[in-house]
């Protein structure tokens, strides 16, 4: 009966406000909080095409506040079945809201609305981020943003969109989203302004990171001076993980293949900052593995080896990897910095006696045979450690060759662990004696 409201008495805004007010009041407002029983009241409200007129009286009053609220309810519930998503893009939905966005846009709530039915569509269906930006999506979310921002939850729902739109469209596509929408510029923006709320700024600093997936846009955010929004965020934030987390990632994304912003992260003191964070903060995993892929990111600027080791950052590093030693994401990121840090010949004495290291690198081998990234960076940490005679013939001694072979077995195509593998038996293969021993081991077979 309600459904039929909707479909023939559609000019009659009394009973299509009483009938979208009903549909909308199926569901609760928590995605986890709805019951068998309304998610089965929801699949009959579809099958009695619901959705396709609640799009018709989206659109038919797109300038009337309370029925575009009650409508994008609909959608936000109807949305959460990826099935019935697909079906209600098919149907238009996105142009639909963003249109209805753009009527309404003095409502914060109809905004807040729209932006999490949109992210909802474009999770779930992968052709929607592309004909969301096609459709102006970017800027209409920005737009709430501006004008709503002393609005934290909104400003958390269209960062959400923002994000998953991003994540969804091709690198070229980003840069449009970063440069040509005006995104980045907001978001550095929101860094500034958003310092004292935690769970906005980890926000940010994730479509940041999901934005930074090419040299082109890495530019565009160093010439916002991004690095100091960050670093500003970081000091401010330093009590609150899930800020510095995101905030590591966002700098790791940036630094990617692009030196200015390797140089620059340091001459700021990013170093300190994470060496303070991975102190403080001894017993999150997550972190310790963020900081350590920063910090192997930075390291690959040569420049900055020998800076970094001063910070003191492969104490942390080796310290983390003794306490989650079977952690995955800390062994494999530790022994991926302790790589890029052990290329410096001014490295290389405090990394193999003072702490102990190659111990450290082999033991990581032993624990987690089977990851082919971790056996990479491992290889590559005994291959820089492997400098002089004395190094190669203690590294044999403590079983370097056995396990670098072991590693090389795993995958044989795998460019990027044979390369590192082959590096070290070279390395060590120097020695006379070593030759003899790796030799016996079937390194000449391999």
């Amino acid at each position: 009966e309600v459904v039929s409201v909707l479909s023939t008495y559609c000019d009659d805004e009394l009973l299509v406000k009483w009938a979208c007010k009903w549909l909308s009041e199926l569901e609760p407002e928590l995605a986890d909080d709805v019951s068998a029983e309304q998610a089965q009241q929801r699949n009959l409200a579809i099958d009695l095409q619901a959705d396709v007129y609640v799009l018709a009286t989206l659109e038919h009053y797109s300038e009337n506040e309370t029925i575009v609220e009650y409508c994008l309810i609909c959608l936000l519930h109807f949305s959460r079945d990826p099935k019935i998503c697909d079906q209600v893009y098919k149907k238009g939905a996105v142009k639909v809201m963003l249109n209805a966005m753009d009527k309404v846009m003095e409502s914060n709530a109809c905004q807040g609305l729209a932006c999490s039915a949109l992210y909802n569509i474009c999770m779930d269906v992968k052709q929607a981020p592309a004909e969301a930006l096609d459709l102006g999506a970017v800027e209409q979310i920005l737009q709430a943003m501006d004008k709503f921002r002393d609005d934290e939850c909104l400003q958390e729902k269209a960062l959400d969109a923002l994000e998953v739109i991003s994540e969804g469209v091709s690198n070229p596509r980003k840069y449009d989203v970063a440069a040509k929408h005006g995104a980045g510029h907001e978001l550095i923006r929101m860094l500034d302004t958003y310092q004292e709320y935690p769970s906005v700024i980890s926000k940010v600093l994730v479509v940041i990171a999901c934005l930074s997936t090419s040299v082109r846009i890495r530019i565009h955010f160093y010439e916002l001076a991004v690095g100091n929004s960050i670093l500003r965020c970081m000091n401010a934030n330093r009590n609150q993980k899930g800020v510095l987390i995101s905030a590591f990632e966002a700098l790791s994304a940036l630094a990617a293949s692009y030196p200015l912003h390797k140089q620059h992260f340091v001459e700021l003191g990013i170093d300190e900052v994470t060496f303070r964070a991975m102190k403080a903060f001894e017993n999150c995993g997550a972190l310790q593995s963020s900081a350590a892929a920063l910090m192997k990111t930075l390291a690959l600027f040569r420049p900055n080896k020998y800076i970094l080791m001063q910070a003191g950052i492969a104490t942390r590093i080796v310290i983390a990897m003794d306490k989650y030693l079977h952690t995955v994401a800390v062994q494999e990121q530790g022994c991926g910095a302790l790589f890029a840090l052990a290329i410096e010949d001014r490295n290389k004495e405090e990394l193999m006696d003072s702490l102990d290291v190659p111990r450290k690198v082999i033991r990581a081998m032993d624990l987690h045979t089977d990851q082919v990234r971790l056996q990479e960076n491992a290889c590559g940490t005994l291959k820089a450690l492997a400098a002089d005679m004395e190094c190669e013939r203690f590294l044999m001694r403590i079983g370097a060759g056995e396990r670098i072979i072991r590693a090389m077995k795993l995958s044989f195509s795998d460019q990027h662990l044979q390369k590192q593998t082959c590096g070290a038996l070279i390395n060590l293969s120097f020695d006379p004696d070593n030759q003899i021993s790796l030799f016996r081991m079937g390194a000449g077979r391999l």
